[in-house]
């Protein structure tokens, strides 16, 4: 299932401490040398993502991601692609819109709490 290979590339990343050039190697190993970390949000920030997170069971629970998990990587994926470049979106997403000068903060603070730990 793609979306959720994408959320885990994501997802290990944060906790393992990944280097953009890990993550990189992942996303490649996974999808090819045509996709990058920007490729991979965008594809969070679509249908297919929110529909895979709308059909996930509550207790949801696959190498240590849970639905929250996943919602909250979907919300950051959506942000990124909102956010990243000044005065236009990286992305059409149908959530992308809502995500527009979204406190940066506020979804680290997600991630911390679900990781457990402080981010750099």
């Amino acid at each position: 299932m793609k979306t959720i290979i994408c959320v885990n590339i994501i997802y290990k990343a944060l906790i393992e401490n990944w280097s953009l050039d890990e993550v990189n190697k992942e996303i490649k190993k996974h999808f090819g040398i045509y996709w990058s970390f920007t490729h991979l949000c965008q594809f969070l920030s679509g249908k297919e993502a929110l529909k895979v997170l709308n059909s996930l069971e509550d207790d949801y629970l696959n190498d240590g991601l849970t639905k929250e998990k996943v919602k909250t990587i979907l919300g950051f994926a959506n942000s990124y692609c909102a956010n990243a470049l000044p005065n236009q979106t990286l992305s059409n997403g149908i959530k992308v819109k809502n995500f527009l000068n979204s406190n940066e903060l506020e979804f680290k603070d997600k991630l911390e709490s679900l990781l457990d730990r402080k981010l750099h």
